[in-house]
């Protein structure tokens, strides 16, 4: 890596706030705490140098390392803080207080971890005594005059006020060091900051954490999806006027603790451009979770590292890979804990050389953690999309046209390749660098799935840590077979484990309203045994005695009062988790839509709505539909089912990770339209597949055709087994033969050749031979060819040889409609995971906002457009003729036959 080319050292200068640290290391050897006194329990008082005096240290000793390894010379000057313990009592300093415990995290070595197990806080001197706080702000000897790298500690301990603090680089506006300031909250505020901001912003590098930000005047989420957090942040840095000035600087880092950062670049460049490092494995939080303790020293630990990477380049450093060896080391001074020397007379201090050689590791594979660290770059959300989400809190599967997906931006849009993938080898070989959530035997990749689950765990949890005694109530809903039970009772297995008891009742299955008395009395039990029951209660928007929804009315008291009434004694209930699982509503936004406005009242619709905390709409493994667009993903979600359901039922099919199967099933399982009964019967087709003593899942494992009936269209599965694939010089000619099919057609219209498309001077770019075109067009005509058997397959038809030069084949109008909308939903699939959004109020497409009139169900379409999908399809006939290949319409089966 270039180092900097400028004659003799790095003159390089670290100062800011200081504190000295007094940590208590305690070692409790009685069972609980007392207040008698005792010579059991060991207290010890350790101390170093903290704030700005520990990031010198920790910069210093990179430094050394640096210069061992390369022909730099790095000059530091640092703050003048004492070398050696003052008195306990002195008062001239502002002293940190924490007590310290040996924790053990269940490793094989047993080896105690020194980490906080209390901070108990801050004693800030006074203002009459900034004597000692101001003599360690300066540096230790005469300053530099002109420093190529400062490094501030801004604690708001007082030297972002006090400008006589100040070193003279950032007093002087005409040097232009680069600046790396470490920031606490408040952030973007101060002095120091208005003049770092006013005149150094295009040098300035600032680190900040998420917990300080989110104690400033921002909302930003916390463990529901990495994409949310990111884009949360990214608007608030651009857009909320209290920390917007981050944006301003040359970079902004914001650390999410040891499970990621955002690195924001922005200074000249409009907007400002995010990058989300994170763990694809864990949200913010989750990799310390098992793991008792505290740390002090993470953000000193990122900072040196972002320092180091300014010592390698100057001019133009390599921040992700800082930031990349910061949270390995950050990781890693967690992992360890603090250094103690002796146990039984621990003397605590921060390991500053072996968090220096973690920092400084040559390679990645050398980091604790840092390879698993994967990088998206950020798209940004508008603001009048931010505000919308606000105003619709709760609505986490509804669905989000044009939603930005790290899944969708790493593997562009053939998901149908991914998903075999998926399937052959598993989620931990395949979809590296993607964001997963598991809970329990629950795993997903879909952004709206683990948003929803991930809210439900967070309910979950706040009600089970609170001491509220009313019931905690949220809904579910999804189709049959979306595995509905399953997913909650996985979320609350993860969140709450070997705390919660699941119970259900089926409330299509009881006789009246008097059967609830059971159910209640079987929930008071399961709460008097010292569980927490989670209740579904399964179809509870059926019918009773012939009023829909009539089940609602009787849930209400129990819902707000957590009682129940029997004759005249009133039960009360106890802490429960009821869950009201849908069954006739798939989702939450259907959910009471039938009913007349009128009746909704009547029927207690908006007082049982009103008492929920919040819902889950489980998507399942068949797509779902909506009025705006049509859920590409869920082939992502039925091929994790799929791997899944294998591993479970039939393990010996897969060999060295790998699943031993028929391509044409795979592409059938993968590609059916519709499972009948949801996840149920994919499990069901594989459990009644010939697999006993086989080593490979063959076409002829597959049950007979009536027994595929019961789970799927069988007629349309075996199409989809013996489909022909097309590739190679077969895939090529037709997209050659697609293209050009599109210029005859244009060309009859009155177009010609432009540079730009253009409807009213009717010119389009793509008139053009089909090698001439752009390298994503000419992929857009195979991805329109590759699907062109499958397509047809939805309809029954299957492509064979044309040997005998029949007479041209045309569509009966019945599936020329259909295979058009076919058509139609693939263009629109491809265009929602390429980040389009439906626009359709515009009149033509708005390229680079990438927003299409177009992106509309197809029969919403106008009958120009639909006209254009019937042409593509009668025009299929001719392509496949072109290759040497005809449609043929397989016979209607007969249904008296098996």
């Amino acid at each position: 890596m270039a180092t900097t080319t400028k004659p003799g050292p790095l003159v390089t200068l670290v100062t800011g706030d200081v504190t000295m640290d007094w940590n208590v290391a305690h070692i409790r050897r009685q069972s609980v705490a007392s207040i008698s006194w005792s010579g059991e329990d060991v207290a010890r008082l350790c101390w170093q140098r903290g704030g700005a005096a520990l990031v010198a240290d920790l910069v210093s000793a990179v430094a050394s390392r640096v210069a061992k390894t390369s022909s730099l010379e790095i000059e530091l000057h640092s703050v003048a803080a004492p070398s050696e313990a003052p008195s306990p009592a002195e008062t001239g300093f502002t002293r940190s207080h924490a007590r310290w415990s040996p924790f053990s995290d269940g490793k094989a070595d047993n080896r105690k971890r020194w980490r906080v197990s209390d901070f108990l806080g801050l004693d800030v001197i006074s203002s009459e005594s900034t004597v000692g706080n101001g003599s360690c702000a300066r540096v230790d000897r005469d300053e530099p005059g002109a420093p190529e790298i400062v490094v501030l500690d801004d604690a708001d301990l007082g030297f972002r006020d006090d400008r006589d603090l100040w070193p003279k680089a950032i007093v002087d506006s005409e040097q232009r060091p680069w600046i790396v300031l470490k920031m606490s909250r408040p952030v973007a505020s101060g002095r120091l900051w208005d003049e770092l901001i006013r005149y150094h912003a295009e040098r300035l590098i600032v680190i900040v954490t998420i917990g300080d930000l989110r104690r400033t005047a921002v909302q930003v989420s916390h463990g529901v999806s990495w994409e949310e957090t990111a884009e949360d942040l990214t608007w608030e840095l651009t857009f909320n006027p209290d920390v917007n000035g981050l944006s301003r600087c040359a970079h902004a880092i914001v650390s999410l603790d040891t499970a990621g950062a955002m690195l924001l670049t922005g200074g000249t460049e409009q907007p400002a451009r995010a990058e989300l490092l994170f763990d694809p494995k864990c949200m913010e939080g989750e990799w310390t979770e098992g793991r008792r303790g505290g740390m002090i020293g993470n953000t000193a630990t990122l900072t040196a590292a972002i320092v180091r990477s300014l010592f390698l380049d100057p001019e133009e450093p390599d921040l992700v890979a800082g930031i990349r060896a910061g949270i390995s080391a950050m990781r890693d001074l967690f992992e360890l804990g603090y250094e103690a020397g002796d146990p039984s007379r621990p003397e605590l201090r921060f390991p500053i050389d072996r968090i220096a050689d973690r920092i400084c590791s040559a390679t990645d594979h050398e980091r604790t953690g840092a390879e698993a660290l994967a990088i998206a770059t950020v798209q940004p959300p508008l603001r009048e999309q931010r505000i919308s989400r606000n105003l619709a809190a709760g609505t986490a599967t509804e669905d989000r046209d044009g939603e930005w997906r790290i899944l969708a931006q790493a593997h562009g849009g053939d998901l149908d390749r991914l998903a075999a993938e998926i399937v052959l080898h598993g989620l931990e070989h395949t979809l590296r660098g993607i964001p997963q959530a598991r809970f329990g035997g629950l795993r997903t990749v879909d952004r709206r799935e683990i948003e929803a689950l991930r809210s439900i765990g967070g309910l979950i949890t706040q009600y089970c840590r609170g001491r509220e005694t009313r019931p905690l109530s949220f809904a579910i809903f999804g189709p049959p077979g979306a595995g509905k039970s399953f997913a909650v009772k996985q979320v609350a297995e993860f969140v709450q484990p070997g705390t919660i008891e699941p119970v259900t009742f089926n409330l299509s299955q009881l006789d009246g309203p008097s059967d609830l008395l059971g159910a209640f009395h079987q929930v008071r039990d399961i709460s008097l045994k010292g569980k927490l029951p989670l209740v579904f209660w399964d179809e509870f928007d059926t019918s009773l005695a012939g009023d829909p929804l009539g089940w609602l009315r009787y849930f209400l008291a129990p819902m707000q009062d957590g009682e129940f009434q029997e004759g005249q004694i009133t039960h009360p209930i106890g802490r429960v988790i009821f869950a009201f699982a849908g069954g006739t509503a798939e989702r939450m936004s259907a959910f009471g839509k039938g009913v007349p406005a009128e009746r909704q009242k009547a029927l207690k619709l908006p007082d049982f709505t009103s008492r929920l905390r919040g819902f889950l709409d489980v998507l399942g493994p068949n797509r779902q539909t909506t009025t705006r667009s049509t859920d590409p993903y869920f082939v992502i979600r039925r091929a994790i089912l799929l791997r899944s359901l294998f591993e479970r039922v039939t393990g010996q099919v897969i060999r060295n990770g790998e699943l031993q199967i028929d391509r044409g099933v795979l592409r059938a399982l993968l590609r059916v339209e519709t499972y009948r009964h949801g996840a149920r019967s994919i499990e069901s087709l594989l459990s009644t597949s010939l697999l006993v003593g086989e080593s490979r899942f063959n076409r002829s494992s597959l049950p007979p055709e009536a027994q595929l009936d019961l789970h799927v269209d069988a007629q349309e599965f075996l199409a989809l087994v013996h489909l022909l694939e097309l590739e190679g010089e077969l895939l090529d000619g037709a997209a050659r033969a697609i293209h050009d099919g599109f210029c005859r057609s244009r060309e009859a219209d009155g177009y010609r050749f432009g540079e730009k498309t253009d409807d009213a001077a009717m010119t389009h770019s793509a008139l053009r031979p089909f090698d001439e075109l752009p390298l994503n067009e000419q992929e857009q005509n195979r991805d329109a060819a590759r699907d062109i058997p499958r397509k047809l397959a939805t309809r029954r038809y299957v492509m064979m040889p044309d040997r005998r030069d029949e007479s041209r084949f045309e569509f009966p109008n019945d599936d020329l409609d259909a295979l058009a909308a076919a058509e139609h939903q693939r263009w629109m699939d491809k265009k929602l995971v390429d980040g389009w959004t439906p626009a359709p109020e515009l009149e033509v497409p708005d390229k680079d906002n990438k927003r299409h009139p177009d992106l509309v169900p197809y029969e919403d379409l106008s009958d120009k457009e639909q006209e254009k999908d019937r042409e593509q399809i009668r025009e299929l006939v001719d392509v496949l003729a072109a290759v040497g290949y005809t449609v043929v319409r397989l016979r209607d089966r007969d249904p008296g036959t098996n």
